[in-house]
């Protein structure tokens, strides 16, 4: 595979101070190389003197850290259905497939609830409601499959995506998804029940400004439901450079205590932190370390996709370990559920 590693003239970068204390004194921390979205470019982990955060800097600017999304960017994908299929028996060699054998026992109703809870990796979480029409804000919705799923479950769903490409896709589709950055848009006040951010917080440029939008369009028991890679963890420790999570677009790299330091600044409370039971970090990481200390360049590359795409008999083979880590927080992933402040 060919390393690209020439960055165009077209991406400035930039100095920044930490977002969560404001401090524009760091030390180096890591230097990275990108290995997932443009394998090869250098960059460097830097850490905050005064609380410790962990950001990149230099960094891409805002107007030109687009060429660091490429083409085939996985979430601005275009959705198909966000309908999950079902297997439907069309002949007899179908109905002799060993998944229809299984199915019978997966649709047990006790063991159909085990089931839905080893797998379940509350990455994506839709509060309760009694709400007749209740509004929602996902930022960062990419290709809109979860504004699909917002909508099946009877809110008035609308998004904001940085990329245009995929923010038109959703547009064709009828959602009401604007093109923009948080940073430089303004919200609605109170205008929303939910806002919505999954695996997006991390890329943002200045989180603190976005957190401080998000609740001033809050309702008053309005949720501000998130999720992003836990840098508190062991994977991280563990892989170092080579962890999952470390990718370029990534700006900003938090434990659980710096989400609560900048969310009470924004005027927002922690209600519930959720350690993820998954572990498709751990694959991925695998995966970039038979790639690029191994050699093994195919079975790396294989490994890395997979992370993405773990089949359902994997969930299940890896769902007891996956919950273990859950159980005690250390977990490389987090979801957040978070209300304005009284």
């Amino acid at each position: 595979m060919e390393i690209d590693n020439c960055v165009p003239p077209s991406v400035v970068w930039e100095e920044t101070n930490c977002c969560v204390c404001g401090n524009s004194v760091y030390k180096s921390f890591l230097d990275a190389t990108d290995m997932l979205q443009r394998r090869g470019t250098e960059f460097r982990l830097v850490r905050c003197k005064n609380c410790k955060h962990v950001y990149v800097s230099p960094r891409p600017t805002l107007d030109s850290i687009d060429w660091f999304y490429p083409a085939d960017y996985g979430p601005h994908q275009e959705v198909l259905s966000s309908s999950i299929a079902k297997p439907v028996a069309t002949n007899e060699s179908n109905q002799d497939r060993p998944v229809s054998k299984w199915r019978w026992v997966k649709e047990q109703l006790g063991l159909r609830s085990v089931y839905r809870w080893l797998i379940d990796s509350a990455s994506e979480i839709i509060p309760q409601t009694s709400l007749e029409s209740p509004q929602a804000l996902e930022i960062g919705c990419g290709a809109g499959r979860f504004l699909d799923l917002l909508a099946e479950k009877g809110w008035s769903a609308q998004g904001m995506e940085p990329a245009d490409a995929p923010a038109q896709r959703c547009r064709a589709r009828g959602l009401q998804v604007a093109t923009g950055d948080l940073e430089r848009v303004d919200l609605p006040e109170k205008a929303f029940d939910a806002i919505f951010a999954w695996m997006v917080v991390e890329h943002m440029h200045q989180p603190e400004v976005a957190l401080r939008k998000i609740s001033q369009s809050l309702c008053d028991d309005g949720s501000f439901l998130f999720s992003v890679p836990n840098f508190g963890c062991w994977e991280a420790k563990l892989f170092g450079r080579y962890w999952y999570g470390i990718q370029l677009v990534h700006l900003n790299y938090f434990t659980v205590k710096e989400l609560d330091t900048l969310l009470a600044k924004a005027g927002m409370r922690i209600e519930k932190v959720i350690h993820q039971p998954s572990l498709r970090n751990v694959v991925g990481s695998i995966g970039i370390v038979l790639r690029e200390r191994m050699g093994c360049e195919s079975l790396g590359n294989w490994m890395i996709r997979y992370a993405g795409e773990m089949s359902m008999w994997s969930q299940l083979g890896v769902a007891p370990l996956a919950r273990l880590l859950s159980f005690i927080g250390q977990s490389g992933r987090i979801t957040v559920i978070a209300r304005r402040a009284a």
